[in-house]
């Protein structure tokens, strides 16, 4: 998501701005972040947010979770980052033979990455089965205040998810774009998670920074499933941003159709407006998505 929102060109909507500032929030570049918001009037909890930051360099996607100077530390390096390296193989038994008596396994490493976020992330369920029986906390966070729930929901692990939430990982929990679990998975049409963390009683209405509900985030995407779950779970299809967007104003200006399609049978207002004046039809057109006009 991070570098298609960069290389897509600016456009006046509520997603496109949204996208942009949480990628470059999660690449560290602050100081775009605050000059790219200053372009519109970002809502209060958002400014306050980058107002708060520092400016930068902060983590470089591009190197993952765990940055390539780390991985050429010397031999005496911190428990921390020992045991997320380890976890990162995959190989449990290298693991183990790492935790002794004593050694806190929740101890972290680059980037404030557990051994546990780090399993849950890549999804080696057996690895995080057995650092929940040694006591790992689920609910612990990286530099994007992510908890392992997070990472295995927006890697798209439904197993880990469910086991993480039987543990006691909270679904309520926010990242630092105000984000859920759910917000993570359902735009990415991680269907498995999205059931999961449905079941688990994650917050349909939870809103991020940008006041986007998981619905009106899956509804930037062409995820019919996921859109059609989030729905099914009690999602307000009419919910709007402080901006009068709605979940089928999104839909309709990435031109997602059969997005649409499942917003307009739950009970979706095609006559909606927003703080513009416009329509999802009005939208659709606009963005030259003429099937999809023709369908509101």
């Amino acid at each position: 998501m991070i570098d298609v929102a960069l290389k897509q060109p600016a456009q006046n909507n509520v997603f496109t701005r949204h996208a942009r500032v949480q990628a470059l929030l999660r690449m560290g570049r602050h100081q775009a972040a605050r000059g790219f918001s200053s372009q519109f009037h970002p809502p209060e909890a958002l400014k306050k947010l980058l107002d708060a930051l520092p400016p930068g360099p902060g983590p470089d996607p591009s190197r993952g979770w765990l940055s390539a100077a780390a991985m050429n530390r010397p031999k005496e390096l911190n428990v921390g980052h020992r045991l997320t390296t380890t976890a990162a193989t995959g190989k449990l038994s290298l693991l183990q033979a790492l935790v002794t008596p004593g050694t806190d396994v929740d101890t972290p490493g680059e980037r404030f990455f557990t051994a546990l976020a780090v399993a849950s992330l890549h999804g080696f369920s057996e690895m995080v089965t057995w650092l929940l029986q040694q006591r790992a906390d689920p609910e612990k966070t990286n530099d994007e205040s992510r908890s392992a729930l997070m990472l295995a929901a927006d890697a798209g692990h439904a197993a880990i998810a469910s086991q993480l939430v039987a543990a006691g990982a909270s679904v309520k929990r926010v990242d630092q774009g105000a984000q859920t679990a759910l917000h993570l998975a359902g735009w990415q049409n991680h269907v498995g998670v999205v059931q999961a963390l449905l079941a688990a009683g994650a917050p349909v209405g939870a809103r991020d920074l940008f006041q986007m509900t998981p619905l009106m985030l899956a509804s930037s995407e062409e995820v019919p499933e996921a859109v059609a779950l989030l729905l099914r779970g009690g999602s307000d299809v009419n919910a709007s941003t402080r901006e009068g967007t709605t979940a089928l104003m999104t839909a309709a200006m990435n031109g997602h159709a059969r997005v649409v399609g499942e917003l307009l049978r739950a009970g979706a207002d095609r006559s909606r407006v927003d703080f513009l004046g416009r329509t999802a039809r009005a939208w659709a057109e606009q963005e030259g998505h003429s099937a999809v006009a023709r369908l509101l």
